[in-house]
């Protein structure tokens, strides 16, 4: 909540998006793949993050998976949702290149 109110402050979300800004111009203007341009991203958004706002350690679930501050239910089900879409597509694509053998 703490960020929401800061963002909420013009002065917060103008420096925000310049520092976002700013990782995002020191990646590569091009990728081999998106794998790879994804981890990019991530990064330049992870590290512009940390410099405004700084890390906070959330500790770790006892089944030993690492605990993020934005991951709850609404961001699982999203990602299950899409590796569901994802496998039936990939089905789709599957079933149509043998038809067209």
């Amino acid at each position: 909540m703490q960020d929401q109110e800061a963002l909420a402050n013009k002065d917060v979300r103008k420096t925000s998006a310049d520092s976002l800004l700013a990782s995002f111009r020191e990646l590569p203007k091009c990728t081999a793949d998106a794998a790879m341009e994804w981890q990019l991203f991530k990064a330049a958004a992870a590290s512009s993050a940390a410099r405004l706002r700084g890390r906070m350690r959330l500790g770790v679930a006892s089944n030993t998976e690492k605990v993020s501050s934005w991951w709850n239910q609404e961001v699982k089900d999203a990602c299950r949702a899409k590796e569901v879409a994802n496998n039936a597509w990939l089905q789709n694509e599957a079933e149509r290149y043998l038809h067209s053998r």
